[in-house]
């Protein structure tokens, strides 16, 4: 299952990310196998939501374009292919984005190219409309998508700043409690209670998890069937309404 991108989560992917030391070259050939190998896995166990499949490559420039290894795992059956190449090229001065351009289009993906920070959010959001096509193009199938359950507690989303302020908390917390009991507090006992004190005030809740109320979240996309209309998906979460305007050009 895929962690929520969260503040929480993303703030400990930034700090893994700087710890991770980097050499050479990036290894496409392994990651693509890998990346193929395992999403293959999950369909054959039937793990997952068993929707679309796809991989997603932020990078500088690819060396070459692995066409062999899309042939084995992603070919094996033309014209279908069961997993959508994503590709996200980042830098002002790139050399050559022949390569990496191609590994999205031949897998019925997107290329986009990202030259400032500023544009990542808008940029990185066009797997959307692409993701989406094969429902929306039919218009007629309306396919009802069972979240699984999760715990209705609220997430509290601290920016970089304030958790700062929260560890430095923590860290007189501990300097204090040090200076009253002494190495009493590294006993397994402190420990716990220590954990379990912080974990009360983090969520606000009660850390008894039979105390949580337990959801599942339904959704169902709904089309705009008029002919000369954009291809529109509205999806209702809670009392937030998205809207998604994809646009396809076809021949007629």
């Amino acid at each position: 299952m895929k962690p929520k991108a969260n503040l929480g989560n993303v703030r400990e992917l930034k700090e893994g990310i700087e710890s991770v030391k980097t050499a050479s070259i990036a290894n496409f050939s392994a990651a693509l196998t890998k990346a193929f190998e395992v999403l293959e896995q999950y369909k054959l166990d039937q793990r997952g939501s068993q929707c679309n499949q796809a991989i997603m490559i932020v990078s500088d420039g690819a060396p070459f374009s692995y066409e062999e290894i899309f042939e084995q795992y992603n070919w094996r059956e033309l014209p279908y292919k069961p997993v959508r190449v994503f590709t996200y090229l980042i830098g002002k001065e790139v050399a050559d984005v022949k390569d990496i351009k191609w590994m999205a289009c031949a897998n019925q993906g997107y290329y986009v190219h990202l030259m400032d920070t500023a544009e990542v959010r808008e940029m990185v959001l066009n797997y959307i409309p692409v993701m989406a096509r094969p429902l929306v193009l039919g218009r007629h199938d309306h396919p009802v998508i069972w979240t699984q359950v999760y715990a209705d507690f609220v997430d509290l989303e601290m920016s970089d700043y304030l958790w700062q302020m929260k560890q430095n908390e923590d860290q007189r917390e501990d300097i204090l409690e040090y200076r009253r009991i002494g190495f009493r507090m590294l006993e397994p006992l402190e420990v716990r209670r220590r954990e379990y004190r912080r974990m009360k005030e983090a969520w606000d809740q009660p850390t008894d998890s039979e105390a949580y109320q337990f959801l599942t979240t339904v959704s169902m996309p709904v089309y705009d069937r008029r002919t000369n209309a954009n291809i529109t998906e509205l999806v209702l979460i809670n009392e937030a309404l998205w809207e998604l305007r994809t646009r396809e050009v076809l021949d007629q």
